[in-house]
């Protein structure tokens, strides 16, 4: 049976897993912002067109392997995040 010291150890060290694991998640999210906001032109020009393709053509799941290849499930959040700036200046011109 495991002592009480045990389990307290146990509970701290998942605590601290888990502090590990969400600002990792948030450095990750941090990068992928910074990289779409330094470069709009060229995610506008080519990363846009080639993830539509890429889904007009062999469905969603590839365009989830790719981006799971490029750098995680965090690719498509931060295009979706950027989805408001690319309506907002297309439909501003």
């Amino acid at each position: 049976m495991t002592s009480r010291k045990e389990i307290i150890q146990a509970i701290a060290e998942t605590e601290n897993r888990i502090r590990y694991h969400q600002k990792q998640f948030i450095l990750h999210r941090q990068y992928w912002l910074d990289i779409i906001k330094n470069n709009q032109l060229l995610l506008i020009t080519v990363v846009l067109p080639v993830v539509f393709l890429l889904w007009r053509i062999g469905g969603m799941n590839r365009v989830l392997q790719w981006s799971r290849q490029l750098g995680g499930y965090f690719m498509l959040p931060a295009l979706a995040v950027f989805r408001k700036k690319i309506l907002n200046a297309i439909f501003s011109l």
